[in-house]
């Protein structure tokens, strides 16, 4: 099992073959923590699911987190507009409901950062 090392953030990053708009975001998007981009990735890849659903991924692929530590991870992941709730709704193990969450991909999280930024009155 690996522990994730939470003191050491990582920086996002982008392939050398990805346009120049992939780079601009890894730019936005720094500083991220070991936790949060492999977070991340699971609802990237996996799909939306619950936290319940991410911490057993997270188990599943060995990489050790707590409950609530993964529960904050995805909140700051939602704060950094990575991550968001997919308007659906599961049941936990003990049958109450909960959140189902999902990852922006790249492109769309760039285009909700430039319309905070660009507003109709400018054309």
């Amino acid at each position: 099992m690996e522990i994730i090392d939470d003191l050491h953030p990582t920086t996002a990053v982008a392939r050398s073959t990805d346009p120049e708009t992939s780079w601009e975001a890894t730019i936005k998007v720094t500083n991220i923590r070991e936790s949060q981009a492999k977070i991340w990735s699971i609802l990237a890849k996996v799909g939306a699911m619950t936290d319940e659903g991410i911490l057993e991924a997270m188990i599943k692929r060995g990489w050790l987190i707590s409950p609530s530590g993964c529960r904050t991870r995805r909140h700051e992941l939602c704060e950094l507009g990575l991550v968001e709730h997919s308007g659906n709704y599961s049941k936990t193990i003990m049958g109450n409901r909960s959140r189902v969450w999902r990852a922006l991909d790249l492109d769309e999280w760039k285009r909700r950062q430039l319309e905070k930024f660009v507003t109709k009155e400018m054309f």
